[in-house]
């Protein structure tokens, strides 16, 4: 692999794809990107591994980032991956349709 420097420290550039579960939804939809372009803000430089860049697909994601080390490169996925879920799980809860039972019955024909 090609070594480049960052902040004094050589690091190497890795290729990751990151693919979500069926029936989280389009990933290039409005709020998606979004969120998930504040998670890569947050997630920019740390625990050793800095996201160079992305790429937005309908189902998956291609990140280019640069890290120090195998173990930065599992830490620094692994709290981005949580960061996406957390996210992405909230926005689903926030979007759900709401349950049935808001609806009124009414009953056709006389009272008893």
């Amino acid at each position: 692999m090609i070594a480049s420097q960052f902040d004094g420290v050589t690091t190497l550039p890795v290729h990751v794809t990151l693919r979500v579960q069926p029936g989280i939804g389009y990933l290039r939809a409005y709020r998606r990107t979004k969120l998930l372009e504040d998670a890569f803000r947050k997630a920019r430089r740390r625990d050793g591994m800095r996201i160079v860049h992305y790429s937005i697909q309908g189902n998956h994601l291609h990140l280019l980032v640069e890290v120090d080390d195998a173990e930065a490169l599992a830490r620094g996925m692994q709290g981005l991956a949580i960061r996406i879920a957390k996210r992405l799980n909230a926005l689903i809860d926030a979007l759900a349709i709401p349950s049935m039972s808001w609806k009124r019955t009414r009953r056709c024909g006389p009272s008893s």
